[in-house]
């Protein structure tokens, strides 16, 4: 293996541990929601800026891994960038603070954020391997 693996895997990780934070804020904003420690409209504006750079980070992750060669991996984010795919064509990417208290919406945002916290947690650690893995093969050579 060499460096380019390597560097590739730890902004893998280090992308990986942003999006965990983000799953994190995810929750804890949700819980203040329910709590009414933080208005609709704050919700929205804090949560609504962070779409792009998970959307963005994903594909990096993506494309890491297919370009790297490592298909399992590959696979394996398949299902999130669908999933983000799917939200972004439903339109369901925004969130309307005039609607976040109507109905389930507030439980749907924090069943979203349990599974991106699973997801990215299990990815994190899955990353952490390849890093030390790619590092120990890279010191043996």
């Amino acid at each position: 293996m060499s460096v380019w693996v390597l560097s590739a895997w730890l902004i893998a990780l280090v992308l990986d541990g942003f999006f965990l934070f983000q799953a994190i804020f995810r929750l804890i904003m949700v819980a203040d929601l329910k709590a009414d420690y933080v208005n609709p409209v704050e919700f929205a504006q804090k949560l609504n800026v962070l779409w792009l750079p998970e959307v963005v980070g994903v594909g990096v992750n993506t494309a890491l891994s297919l370009l790297f060669g490592t298909w399992w991996v590959f696979v394996l984010h398949v299902p999130c960038a669908a999933y983000l795919g799917f939200v972004y064509s439903r339109k369901q990417h925004i969130i309307n603070p005039t609607r976040i208290l109507q109905g389930n919406s507030v439980n749907t945002q924090q069943t979203s954020a349990l599974i991106r916290l699973g997801f990215y947690l299990v990815f994190f650690f899955l990353y952490l391997y390849l890093v030390i893995i790619s590092a120990i093969s890279l010191a043996t050579d």
